[in-house]
């Protein structure tokens, strides 16, 4: 029905720009104008009162639930609408519910049925399959869904690549107040999972090398080994016989039975 009605004043509204035309044409040349001013006022006012009615109708539908749900092409319209009062410029595809907009030097797809729609950042990122950490991104995809509000997917590209891709589902109704201002927060949120998923990897990444630390060493930092070691001392301090090397065996049992500060030994943690 909604649908109908906005063909209908749309149609009028063309029926009112011929006419008017006509009754330009008319008046240039000094012919009556009587029947082409009537049908242009006429038309005008048909156009006119049946796109009110739309948006009173469309208006009402969103604040007052009057409607269990808006069908396609009027979400479409309400999300245009919000989208340019962003400043973006949505293409629009009505047949397939479908509108495209650049946001941020992306592009993002909104795909829409009723009034349910989903907004989708497709595969902005690619993951090579020989790359030596590709089961710990795919992993780190997992876990950045866990963390935030968009989801994450991936899916195989090609022989060689898989895509990531993000995507939000809302519904559209009637506690959305502002439309323009709830895409805008949706869109930003699209963008941010790139950061999340970055953040998600470097952490896994950052878990692993603290749990294998005893094959690594701080850069910048000599190890415990070669500070006792003589060739580390002035030339007057080294040892030239083994009474040498029986001081820096002392020095390391010592460092050896040395705690950390603040932590309980496991006999400690023992005594009740």
């Amino acid at each position: 029905m909604n649908s109908f009605l906005r063909n209908t004043y749309q149609y009028f509204y063309i029926f009112t720009i011929f006419f008017f035309v006509i009754l330009l044409v008319n008046a240039i040349n000094g012919q009556s104008i009587d029947y082409q001013l009537y049908l242009c006022a006429g038309c005008g006012i048909v156009a006119v009162a049946v796109h009110a009615w739309c948006y009173v109708r469309r208006r009402a539908a969103l604040t007052n639930n009057t409607e269990p749900s808006l069908d396609t092409e009027e979400t479409l319209v309400l999300l245009e609408e919000a989208l340019t009062a962003l400043g973006c410029q949505p293409t629009t595809h009505k047949s397939d519910g479908k509108i495209v907009v650049a946001y941020q030097g992306e592009n993002l797809l909104f795909d829409v049925h009723g009034n349910n729609v989903r907004i989708v950042d497709y595969t902005w990122r690619q993951v090579d399959k020989n790359d030596p950490d590709f089961s710990a991104k795919l992993m780190a995809v997992n876990y950045a869904n866990c963390a935030f509000l968009t989801k994450l997917t991936f899916e195989r590209l090609d022989d060689d690549n898989i895509g990531i891709s993000t995507y939000l589902d809302f519904v559209l109704h009637s506690g959305i107040k502002r439309l323009d201002l709830f895409l805008s927060m949706a869109m930003q949120n699209l963008l941010h999972s790139h950061r999340i998923l970055d953040e998600t990897y470097l952490a896994m990444m950052s878990a692993n090398g603290r749990t294998n630390n005893d094959t690594r060493r701080p850069v910048g930092f000599a190890t415990a080994d070669e500070n006792t070691n003589n060739n580390c001392k002035p030339e007057g301090e080294q040892s030239e016989d083994n009474g040498g090397a029986t001081e820096s065996n002392e020095v390391k049992a010592e460092s050896s039975m040395r705690r950390p500060v603040g932590f309980a030994t496991s006999e400690e943690g023992n005594i009740v």
